[in-house]
């Protein structure tokens, strides 16, 4: 039993709402008349309640919401930023190759034991292993901040 879902305009959701606002007939006979499940009118109509606060105080929130949606795009494109820069210098060695780390390492610190220079070596695997997660962050952040301007 699958079929596709059907999705309903919000002129017909909306429709819907109303009269259960109303309240002329039960949740059950909006159901039956308009051949949609119960639930489906009890959500439609607490969001029809939901959204009349809106209505009512929309003029003075929207410039705010919408300043606070600005400021969030503009932090998510500061932290892009931040992230491609990393992930950038993460590609200059290439994944396999901790030879140049050690190298590096070695470099600096000639007179230390072998302890020490595992311990820098460790840090600098864990350093490459979180920016990773960041760059997958970064892709995620993307898909976020496109899947927000969609709505």
């Amino acid at each position: 039993m699958t079929g596709k879902r059907t999705r309903y305009s919000a002129d017909f959701k909306a429709k819907v709402a109303l009269e259960a606002l109303r309240g002329e007939l039960t949740t059950a006979q909006l159901a039956v008349k308009h051949s949609i499940h119960q639930t489906m009118v009890g959500e439609w109509k607490r969001q029809a309640m939901e959204g009349l606060t809106a209505v009512f105080s929309g003029k003075a929130a929207a410039p705010e919401s919408a300043k606070a949606a600005e400021a969030e795009v503009e932090k998510l494109h500061a932290k892009i930023g931040q992230l491609v820069v990393e992930r950038a210098l993460l590609h200059k060695w290439p994944e396999g190759d901790s030879s140049r780390e050690s190298s590096v390492i070695a470099g600096r610190h000639e007179q230390t034991d072998t302890a020490d220079l595992q311990d820098q070596e460790l840090a600098c695997l864990q350093r490459r292993a979180q920016a990773t997660r960041l760059a997958n962050d970064l892709a995620r952040s993307r898909d976020d901040l496109g899947s927000r301007a969609d709505r």
